[in-house]
């Protein structure tokens, strides 16, 4: 059975990190355009005390609409109406038992065709968790790194592909960053989960997802 991921608009983003702002619990911010700092990835993950978390939920996707300028998100609305209520509820001071916000992150890593090599177009994204594992609230902690596949080719195939990738992901941040082994778990979903309004087959769902272990 395929699950597909939501997709949300750039206009969560500031407010996301700002923590002014949520989305439904356990679902996953996937950065398209340009790599993210090391701090914004680390609030992802380990949000701050003041900064409130609902119950966890099933992993869900957010692609970010590259055509939005940074300039433009204070004025961006949210382009999806089962999110209206959500961001109008952060604004009259939702308690924490009611406000859950986005809990991990993704980037569509590039690898060579039919490979795990990744691309060095995508280094500068996995550059950025590298850095982000290499901050004071990262030591101690444990990251899962989730490979993902588009539909092209056998479901085993892919399956094996996706976890093939994720280990890449991990080798490329134990080599380039000195990430301790036992501080990265590797799994691989295949083609079951794909961005929700996408063809199955597209690209984009070539991507590598975050998720705090």
């Amino acid at each position: 059975m395929t699950v597909t991921h939501k997709v949300l608009s750039l206009g969560l983003l500031a407010g996301l990190l700002a923590g002014t702002a949520t989305a439904q619990a356990g679902e996953t911010m996937i950065f398209k355009d340009g790599a993210p700092k090391a701090a914004e990835l680390a609030r992802i993950l380990w949000p701050t005390k003041n900064r409130a978390q609902g119950a966890t939920g099933a992993t869900r996707s957010i692609r970010i609409n590259p055509d939005v300028a940074p300039e433009a998100v204070a004025a961006q609305p949210v382009t999806h109406v089962e999110y209206a209520e959500t961001e109008a509820a952060a604004a009259t001071d939702v308690g924490p038992s009611s406000a859950p916000v986005v809990d991990s992150f993704g980037f569509l890593i590039h690898f060579g065709y039919d490979s795990a090599e990744i691309l060095p177009a995508s280094r500068p994204y996995l550059d950025s968790v590298g850095a982000m594992l290499r901050l004071p609230e990262a030591q101690g902690k444990k990251v899962k790194i989730v490979g993902h596949t588009d539909a092209r080719g056998s479901e085993q195939y892919n399956q094996a592909l996706s976890e093939r990738r994720a280990a890449a992901v991990r080798g490329y941040l134990k080599t380039e960053f000195g990430v301790a082994a036992d501080q990265l778990e590797i799994m691989g979903e295949g083609e079951t989960a794909p961005v929700a309004g996408s063809d199955p087959y597209d690209a984009e769902n070539r991507r590598v997802e975050f998720h705090a272990g």
